[in-house]
């Protein structure tokens, strides 16, 4: 799991990355930073911000290792089908009605 707290973020490419690897992801619901995942599939956007909250969801999510696995799974392919180097120029393609 890789949990990026961030109070103010873009888009966040450590979250990309992450998943690209296997890895579910958990953020903040800052800047572009829930535009990286499919939230409960890929990873979690967390709302919310005091530390004992954040902890145990955290803790929960960490505990579920079936859940952890198969939000991994899950991450890459959808990493691959948003963010990969065909999907971004299909998508390009569309904004420019290319095709």
């Amino acid at each position: 799991l890789l949990m990026h707290l961030a109070e103010m973020e873009g888009l966040p490419n450590v979250l990309i990355e992450a998943q690209a690897l296997g890895i579910p992801v958990a953020t903040m619901n800052v800047g572009g930073a829930p535009e990286t995942l499919v939230p409960g599939v890929s990873g979690i956007v967390l709302e919310e911000t005091a530390p004992d909250v954040l902890s145990r969801r955290l803790l929960a999510m960490i505990g579920d290792r079936e859940m952890l696995a198969a939000m991994g799974a899950a991450a890459i392919d959808a990493v691959t089908q948003r963010f990969s180097l065909g999907a971004m120029i299909a998508s390009m393609k569309r904004i420019y009605d290319l095709g």
